[in-house]
């Protein structure tokens, strides 16, 4: 049995949301500082640096010991 037919075909949630983070890139190469690019996308400061984290623009210390916490996870989990 097929489903129901989708409104719109054309639109692919994955490229659009890459595309997002392609702008998001963009833009924060061009920003002053992150606060004013938050302020200027209407967004928290968190979820900015998050959206820029998944975008692998913007790391720090933090984020690179939660990444390791996270792999080592999920190499003990395979054992």
């Amino acid at each position: 049995m097929a489903g129901r037919p989708r409104k719109k075909p054309e639109y692919n949630p994955e490229l659009q949301f890459n595309n997002f983070l392609q702008e998001l890139r963009d833009a924060y190469e061009e920003a002053d500082s992150l606060r004013s690019l938050a302020d200027e996308l209407n967004i928290s400061l968190l979820k900015l640096r998050k959206l820029l984290i998944t975008a692998d623009v913007f790391t720090s210390d933090i984020c690179t010991e939660i990444n390791n916490l996270h792999q080592s996870e999920k190499r003990f989990r395979r054992l």
